[in-house]
């Protein structure tokens, strides 16, 4: 699994298809197919690496915003400066 590609996707998503405010979930800016193709261990570390990037301000426009009831990690879209 490419990291730096899959960000990439992600960040698109984000800047062209998100208002600010938005709150989102990681998997919401993947298509159910691509995110699918993906086995659960892909997704967790997957998941745990976009986390560590918004949590060191590289994926802009984006904080974190605590979790779901099922512990997924929850992300709001904001302005960027």
């Amino acid at each position: 699994m490419d990291y730096a590609e899959w960000i990439k996707k992600a960040q698109l998503v984000i800047k062209t298809e998100l208002k600010d405010g938005t709150e989102f979930e990681l998997k919401s800016l993947f298509k159910q197919f691509e995110w699918n193709l993906l086995s659960n261990a892909e997704k967790r570390s997957f998941g745990r690496y976009f986390s560590n990037e918004v949590k060191e301000g590289r994926v802009e426009s984006v904080i974190h915003n605590g979790n779901t009831q099922n512990k997924h990690n929850k992300y709001v879209r904001i302005q960027e400066n």
